[in-house]
């Protein structure tokens, strides 16, 4: 009889590991995903012929990062690390997120509201993965 409820305990723990990394990794490709639907977005709307470039030179250096890879990677590194350094200041990004989300909550109208909510959990069930996938420190 205990052996059954080690048994039963193991398999429990180890079905919960294996949800938390198909959690993660599915967060991973999510946020690549949406970074990619994003990027070919912003590509074949700098590409449209009625968008004026020159009118906005902000938007052409944009597009010459967008189409150089190896800019590409440099701007998102240091991008991470600035969001790293940000963290380590504040001791954990999900925590100050949670708490802003939470002082402007009653102001929201109610489906706002579920919105924070979802955010919310979403933090913190999952703050590990997505602490994983932005290359962060772990929260002590």
């Amino acid at each position: 009889m205990v052996h059954d409820d080690i048994s039963d305990a193991s398999d429990a723990a180890t079905e919960w590991l294996t949800e938390m990394l198909y959690t993660g990794v599915g967060l991973g490709i999510l946020a690549v995903n949406r970074f990619q639907v994003a990027r070919r977005s912003a590509e074949s709307a700098l590409q449209d012929s009625t968008f004026d470039l020159g009118a906005n030179p902000g938007i052409a250096a944009l597009s010459d990062v967008l189409s150089d890879p190896e800019r590409l990677d440099a701007v998102l590194g240091r991008f991470k690390d600035e969001i790293s350094l940000l963290d380590d200041r504040l001791g954990g990004l999900e925590e100050h997120l949670s708490a802003a989300m939470a002082r402007i909550e009653p102001d929201l109208p109610e489906a706002a509201r579920e919105l924070t909510r979802a955010a919310k959990r979403l933090l913190n069930e999952h703050g590990s993965d997505i602490r994983a996938v932005l290359g962060l420190k772990a929260n002590p």
